[in-house]
């Protein structure tokens, strides 16, 4: 064999080799960089859940103060569970919502009796939490709006090889 047979074997092998490289390459920092965004997104979004569990002990004890035959294990329980998962997943989405439910049922007794529904402490709390809601879903919102985009590029033909060589999975939306 000459020089040129063996380069025309060679130069296409390295051309190929190049391309994938390059695919793999821009692949990977893509994705990279989409994950990057959802963190970004979760980390402010993880800043407005811990301020609502903050806010729960205060609620609590403001409807203690005046029903003493209500039980609140529910809603401890669930900010217990809530406040162990710390990286957005399954379970956390899972325990914030259901976390989300007790505070909404905690909220409804308390506008359904006299002595707690006029409160000032009880007022202040309830006008807290649902601003605090509202920035929640706006956030909520972008978060998975970034997760959307991700999801959708892992399933692109031309990305498709990437994520599964790489190793990207596919992240759960956030639901309050």
């Amino acid at each position: 064999m000459n020089n040129i047979q063996i380069l025309s074997i060679i130069v296409p092998i390295v051309t190929v080799l190049t391309i994938l490289a390059i695919w793999s390459f821009v692949g990977i920092r893509h994705f990279k960089m989409l994950q990057s965004g959802i963190l970004q997104k979760w980390k402010m979004l993880d800043i407005k859940i811990k301020m609502r569990h903050s806010l729960i002990p205060n609620l609590i004890e403001t409807i203690r103060k005046h029903t003493l035959t209500e039980d609140h294990s529910g809603i401890i329980e669930s900010r217990a569970k809530a406040m162990r998962e710390y990286f957005p997943s399954g379970k956390k989405f899972e325990y914030e919502y259901d976390l989300t439910v007790e505070i909404e049922r905690i909220l409804a007794y308390g506008d359904e009796h006299n002595s707690i529904q006029f409160n000032t402490n009880f007022l202040e709390l309830r006008k807290e939490l649902t601003d605090l809601y509202s920035e929640m879903e706006f956030l909520s919102n972008e978060y998975n709006a970034q997760v959307r985009k991700y999801n959708k590029d892992l399933n692109l033909v031309i990305l498709r090889p990437v994520a599964f060589l790489f190793g990207f999975k596919f992240v759960n939306i956030f639901d309050i």
